[in-house]
């Protein structure tokens, strides 16, 4: 997989900076966007023997499929950005990963969970906001994912309408942190992420 875009980092005051990134991967062999999801319906009716790759991720196909955000910089207070970010698990499975997260060279970049907190596909966050600051040798991270949208309802009946659907409290909102640091060429980073996944309404999880 290759990648490109686009980075930018503009002084407007001594030690105050904006930053902005959007960038996105391609597959170089067929110019296509990265579109890991796509890659478990292309072996749709085929023979086991004809099944090629299928692989998850984050990257499904979107414009830009790595990050798409902007922010502001300072040199003393640290820097915070909000858009579509790499999670900080992605960012520390990146910098400890000697084949720097090759899918095809790294058991660690292939598998993707490291990066995802468990789970691959939450390895990148949308509307998403991310605080990194460093002192001498120490760094932190916080992270926090907003809710997309509504949590819509849920009805186990194929014939369901808006009457009968029980309603759902808005899910997929995310949090983590990174704190660590560094002395000579020892490195430290501890990581802790927590994804909200869709859960059923306590009445039809323990009716």
């Amino acid at each position: 997989q290759t990648g490109f875009g686009v980075r930018g980092r503009e002084q407007f005051a001594p030690g105050w900076a904006v930053v902005f990134n959007a960038s996105t991967g391609i597959n170089p062999q067929s110019g296509l966007l990265a579109d890991a999801p796509k890659t478990n319906t292309v072996n749709n009716g085929l023979p086991r023997a004809s099944y090629s790759m299928a692989i998850d991720g984050a990257r499904a196909g979107q414009p830009f499929n790595d990050e798409y955000y902007g922010g502001i910089s300072s040199d003393r207070f640290g820097t915070l950005t909000f858009g579509r970010q790499r999670s900080l698990g992605t960012d520390a499975m990146l910098q400890y990963d000697p084949a720097g997260g090759g899918y095809g060279f790294s058991y660690i970049g292939y598998n993707g969970t490291m990066a995802g907190g468990g789970d691959t596909d939450d390895s990148r966050w949308d509307v998403a906001m991310k605080y990194r600051i460093a002192y001498r040798d120490f760094h932190f991270g916080a992270m926090y994912k907003f809710a997309n949208g509504s949590g819509g309802c849920y009805s186990a009946s194929a014939t369901w309408t808006a009457a009968d659907c029980i309603p759902v409290q808005a899910h997929n909102n995310a949090y983590g942190f990174d704190i660590g640091g560094e002395h000579k060429h020892f490195f430290v980073d501890i990581v802790g992420e927590h994804y909200n996944q869709f859960e059923l309404p306590e009445t039809l999880a323990n009716p």
